[in-house]
């Protein structure tokens, strides 16, 4: 018969092999996301220089562009949605930049919510006045080779990536490296 003392280890074995498998499966997990963009079937761009995908943008307000119409000016994408706190955390910091930029730099959100009524509800709750278009099956995300929420993503006037950006980015962090892609020499 066995005491509890003599259970106790093969226990923690047991354990400590379950956390290492399961570990060791999101991990695997983890490297397929990352090797092969996303379940898009689109590939991700998100190296700097690449061109960025051939992508149309359908605005909330039912308008319609091609990404590539944006060329001429700087491009900010951000992915946000109304369940992801980080999102909505930057978000008033991004309309300030909006307003201090003005017309050198086009910041566009790009909504993963999955209702409108939510995601309207956030965009008069932040007070943005940037353009907002949908991206509710996440295939511009994939595209870009997102991988956590928020994305940002910085396209060159000429269309080509500059930066990939996975994370909150606050006003002063925004500012520098708006000023280190395309406004200082």
């Amino acid at each position: 018969m066995t005491t509890d003392n003599e259970t106790l280890p093969r226990r923690n074995t047991t354990l400590i092999k379950l956390g290492l498998a399961a570990g060791t499966l999101g991990l695997i997990g983890l490297v397929a996301l990352i090797g092969f963009g996303g379940s898009s079937g689109q590939s991700a761009t998100n190296a700097s220089g690449d061109p960025a995908p051939a992508i149309t943008l359908n605005y909330i307000d039912g308008t319609q562009s091609a990404l590539s119409d944006l060329t001429g000016t700087p491009v900010m994408l951000n992915f946000f949605a109304d369940w992801c706190p980080a999102c909505v955390a930057e978000m008033p910091d991004l309309e300030i930049i909006n307003q201090e930029f003005g017309n050198n730099l086009r910041i566009i959100g790009l909504d993963q919510s999955t209702n409108d009524a939510g995601m309207r509800e956030l965009l008069v709750d932040t007070g943005i006045t940037y353009d907002v278009a949908l991206d509710r099956d996440g295939q511009i995300y994939a595209a870009f080779g997102g991988l956590s929420m928020p994305t940002s993503v910085f396209l060159y006037p000429d269309g080509t990536v500059a930066r990939v950006h996975s994370g909150v980015t606050f006003e002063n962090q925004l500012r520098d490296i708006l000023n280190e892609l395309f406004f200082t020499g």
